[in-house]
């Protein structure tokens, strides 16, 4: 909770260069006026969290949206790479560069490395929560979202042989959580 938001509000200070050790002083020191003039400050740690999140780069961004929907403790980079690719603006070279912008998304501390370099999660609930609310704001804008993903999940699930009935009933899952989505009749029928 409280600590978590602080240690990220003072993580985006330093990082605009707002907050700043001096050290020919040993003393930690700020630009009151700059702080206020360049800061939203706001109580809502996902105000906080969101502001880390629109600061990465776009592609990054998509696929952190995906993997707020996608409900499970963890995260498969192959996988998000194969979730994204009907997204028009998920072009080959933005694929190429997910990987240096989760490691970026490291870095702002709001994912973490867990299992292998390529599986990561959420470093709280709170940064999946706030952009699943934040980043897709409408019932609407997560329903679209949540049939691509069991879309695509179904397609890998034919392409990878899922013998175990994983990736289906993942597939299931999220096709009935976007059974709403603004969808043209051919495109429900496919």
């Amino acid at each position: 909770g409280n600590l978590f938001f602080v240690t990220h509000l003072t993580q985006m200070l330093a990082q605009k260069g707002l907050l700043y050790f001096q050290e020919s002083s040993s003393t930690w020191e700020y630009d009151i006026g700059r702080i206020k003039a360049e800061t939203i400050f706001t109580s809502e740690l996902s105000e906080v969290l969101i502001e880390r999140v629109r600061a990465l780069p776009s592609e990054v961004q998509e696929a952190l949206k995906v993997a707020a929907l996608l409900q499970q403790t963890t995260f498969d980079v192959n996988m998000l790479q194969r979730l994204v690719k009907d997204n028009p603006d998920f072009t080959e070279q933005a694929r190429s560069t997910l990987d240096t912008g989760l490691k970026e998304t490291v870095e702002a501390g709001l994912i973490q490395c867990c299992c292998s370099e390529r599986q990561f999660k959420f470093v709280h609930d709170r940064i999946r929560e706030s952009i699943r609310d934040k980043l897709l704001p409408t019932e609407m804008a997560q329903q679209n979202l949540h049939y691509r993903i069991g879309r695509n999940v179904l397609l890998l699930a034919r392409e990878d042989e899922d013998r175990d009935g994983r990736l289906f009933l993942l597939a299931v899952q999220h096709l009935n959580l976007g059974r709403g989505a603004d969808l043209a009749l051919e495109q429900i029928h496919e």
